[in-house]
């Protein structure tokens, strides 16, 4: 099973643990939400896997999306996630280990059109963070 990391405009191969945390790191940790600084992060396991989230490292992720076989899954999460979570639910992911999925409910999404509407997806799931966030 291939694994296939991509953090924003970078694209790892193969990444461990290590990787996975590192690569959340290095993540611009400095322009917030306010100063357009967003994220997307998906974790590929072989072609029809991934894992989806949009957010920042110290401001929040604000979502999580699972695809398998073409069927996209949307986590409901009340508040943000932080980066040590979300980094541990990658490393989960990365390693085969689903019990993460356990500790949300899951809403089914509409039926995906690609790796396009993934990526909107998770931008939207970040959109509606962001709009939580300056309601508070």
């Amino acid at each position: 099973m291939a694994l296939t990391l991509h953090v924003d405009d970078r694209k790892i191969e193969e990444p461990d643990r290590a990787a996975i945390a590192r690569e959340f790191a290095a993540i611009d940790q400095t322009t917030g939400f306010r100063g357009g600084g967003l994220s997307l992060v998906i974790l590929t396991r072989g072609e029809d896997d991934s894992l989806t989230t949009a957010g920042h490292p110290v401001e929040g992720w604000g979502g999580v999306i699972r695809e398998v076989k073409g069927v996209n899954r949307g986590a409901k999460i009340s508040g943000s996630l932080t980066q040590e979570k979300i980094i541990q639910i990658f490393q989960s992911f990365a390693r085969g280990d689903d019990l993460w999925e356990k500790e949300f409910e899951w809403n089914n999404l509409e039926k995906p059109g690609g790796w396009r509407i993934v990526i909107w997806l998770g931008v939207l799931l970040a959109v509606i963070f962001l709009v939580r966030k300056y309601l508070k």
